[in-house]
């Protein structure tokens, strides 16, 4: 949620084999961002 609007993004993580938690590395991570700014983005187009 951002300024009140909602959407839902792609967000990319590892899961442990062992554990089954989930985990982000560098590339994941920066690759979140991105998506989350275009969302970011897409709300100030429409405010």
């Amino acid at each position: 949620m951002h300024l009140g609007q909602q959407g839902q993004i792609e967000s990319q993580y590892s899961m442990c084999d062992y554990c089954n938690s989930e985990q982000v590395g560098a590339d994941e991570a920066r690759f979140n961002k991105l998506a989350m700014n275009a969302f970011k983005k897409q709300v100030f187009k429409t405010v």
